[in-house]
């Protein structure tokens, strides 16, 4: 039988952006179900946890790695022998460097199927005039940024915006939501979801998570 590709999904953005309820959100829903087990790997811990028995009932296991030198090759290669996921969902801190990630080899048919950015609109400004470069790094190859918590002092172009005048990064981005809500408002019907689309000419057609067609 030929081995099928696993998919990756890299979910990344600073403390409190939103990550966990994403995650935790989109596991738990029926277009995310898959027969094969799903790998979580939590890079970093914050405010909102999991309840590992509820993700028991959808097939998905948690690994957490703490030190940034431990997530590397051989940990992934450790991480595939034990689990043999037909899944793997990466919840990664930035701050051990978005550009590691990249670099670092995955195990043989491990393939990042797709690289999301949350983003709490409330303190983006903060992140943008201190940490501007390790934000743009955050989004170099994003498929999709997801700015919640959005309120109506938060002006949409002041958003999305900085996002792309790099033109690097616009180049990759595919598309940009944006919520007044937290990133599990989103789903699966938004009412107070603005949203904007960038389409780019050579970001084709990547497997998504699984969200798009809430949005159909």
């Amino acid at each position: 039988m030929m081995k099928r590709d696993v998919p990756v999904y890299l979910i990344t953005g600073f403390l409190e952006s939103g990550k966990t309820q994403f995650l935790d959100f989109t596991i738990h829903q029926s277009y995310f179900q898959i027969p094969d087990k799903t790998l979580l790997i939590l890079c970093e811990e914050g405010e909102e946890e999991y309840d590992e028995e509820s993700l028991k009932k959808v097939n998905t296991v948690i690994e957490i790695i703490e030190d940034p030198e431990d997530f590397n090759a051989d940990t992934r290669q450790m991480l595939n022998k034990k689990h043999h996921p037909g899944r793997v969902l990466v919840e990664y801190n930035p701050l051990w460097s978005v550009d590691k990630f990249y670099q670092t080899d995955m195990p043989r048919y491990w393939d990042l199927a797709q690289h999301i950015v949350t983003v709490d609109a409330s303190t983006f400004q903060i992140y943008m005039n201190n940490m501007k470069s390790l934000f743009m790094e955050m989004i170099r190859n994003a498929d999709l940024v997801i700015f919640n918590r959005c309120q109506d002092e938060h002006p949409l172009a002041n958003l999305h915006l900085p996002v792309f005048i790099n033109p690097i990064t616009a180049s990759c981005i595919t598309s940009v939501y944006i919520s007044k809500a937290g990133t599990s408002g989103l789903f699966p019907n938004p009412p107070n979801t603005a949203f904007a689309m960038f389409p780019t000419p050579d970001c084709n057609g990547k497997n998504s998570l699984g969200i798009k067609p809430a949005f159909s």
